[in-house]
């Protein structure tokens, strides 16, 4: 038996299976980025290419390590991915990785089906088939923010945490009452856009700032 012995630095290559970091700014200039294990990161790439983000592989320790420090990320059916906000310090040195890199968009014959097109204009709400009232897509917002969570109606945009990540929050329209406390709603931000609609209790929910709501697009 040979008496040396290999030493792995913590920059060494790892053996096991890389996972991936995907990670990219929004329109608002916005720092998002999440992590995604093995199983998930040909998806995620896949991913990364569509919403034209970034995708670093976790090869070594060092990246491993600072992938330890971003939440978890998932896949949507879509093809998009859950990508949350991170802090500034995390994103840049994604930034500054030499081994980050952007996949290419995957082509139109293998992306999942998008959302039919929005009709021009707005529409005002009506009632479903299903008991439900204002099933529509765009919706006219009401005139006055809710005072509080008991005046939340259709058309209001409101704040929803993510279902798997409830300490992060989003800005959501209401665009259905399915009982006079359950709210169906759709995410509001364009990365989300074919996303199903979900339902929350209105105690589930958080009002906007004024200045937020007006700028919420």
């Amino acid at each position: 038996m040979d008496d040396t012995a290999s030493i792995i630095a913590p920059e060494t290559v790892l053996n096991a299976p890389s996972a991936v970091v995907v990670f990219g700014r929004d329109e608002g200039g916005k720092a998002h980025a999440s992590r995604f294990e093995p199983a998930d990161a040909a998806l995620a790439e896949r991913a990364a290419g569509l919403m034209g983000m970034r995708a670093l592989r976790l090869t070594t320790v060092e990246q491993q390590e600072l992938a330890a420090e971003l939440p978890e990320g998932r896949v949507f059916a879509t093809g998009r991915a859950f990508v949350p906000f991170v802090k500034a310090a995390v994103f840049e040195q994604l930034e500054a990785d030499p081994d980050s890199f952007t996949p290419e968009r995957p082509p139109e014959a293998d992306m999942p089906p998008s959302a039919p097109p929005r009709p021009k204009g707005r529409r005002s709400a009506s009632p479903a088939t299903d008991g439900t009232y204002g099933g529509q897509d765009a919706l006219s917002e009401p005139a006055e923010p809710p005072a509080d969570r008991a005046a939340i109606t259709l058309g209001h945009r409101v704040l929803a945490a993510e279902l798997y990540d409830p300490e992060i929050w989003y800005v959501a329209q209401v665009t259905a009452l399915r009982e006079p406390d359950l709210l169906q709603l759709r995410w509001v931000s364009a990365q989300w856009i074919n996303e199903p609609p979900f339902v929350r209790h209105r105690e589930h929910l958080a009002l906007l700032p004024a200045a937020l709501g007006a700028d919420a697009d």
